[in-house]
């Protein structure tokens, strides 16, 4: 099973964010602003639904950390090129320097600057094997962490419906 099929069957309204998040990476790679590098970071609530293998639990979560040229600024909204980042579904860390990974994201921010919303995903096919993590949390669709990682010859998948937290 793969993350579109888990998308499809479990939350139908998800799969077409996820897809319109790929359209946008592959079409567009806006560049940042200026000097001195700041690094956000996101820590995730613990995942309360799970489908296929018992690989993932509920004492894990999504953390991301990403490194940018410069704060991003009040009210920005856009797509983000970070200079590095890291992605973590409790067992498997997606990096910018794993090959062959697929990665966007999408950030929004309020009057001072702070992340209040975000469409992030990383995704990788190692040997036909799918390792994905998807956070996001827009007014259209909600909160919600996904994960997905090859289990025991098939997929564990994971989620949560709770927003989690960002800091600096």
């Amino acid at each position: 099973m793969t993350l579109s099929t888990f998308l499809a069957a479990a939350t139908p309204r998800r799969v077409g964010t996820l897809h319109a998040l790929l359209l946008a990476v592959a079409c567009c790679a806006p560049a940042l602003a200026t000097a001195g590098t700041v690094t956000y970071n996101y820590q995730g609530a613990d995942y309360a639904l799970f489908s296929g293998r018992a690989c993932l639990t509920s004492s894990m979560a999504t953390s991301i950390k990403f490194t940018v040229q410069a704060a991003l600024g009040p009210n920005f909204s856009g797509l983000v090129t970070p200079l590095a980042w890291v992605v973590y579904d409790g067992k498997t860390k997606l990096t910018s320097k794993t090959a062959n990974t697929t990665f966007g994201f999408k950030l929004g921010t309020d009057g001072n600057g702070n992340i209040t919303s975000w469409e992030i995903l990383a995704d990788v096919v190692v040997k036909g094997k799918e390792t994905s993590v998807f956070s996001v949390n827009e007014p259209h669709v909600g909160a919600y962490d996904l994960a997905q990682i090859p289990c025991g010859g098939a997929s564990s998948f994971a989620e949560t419906t709770a927003a989690g937290s960002w800091s600096l």
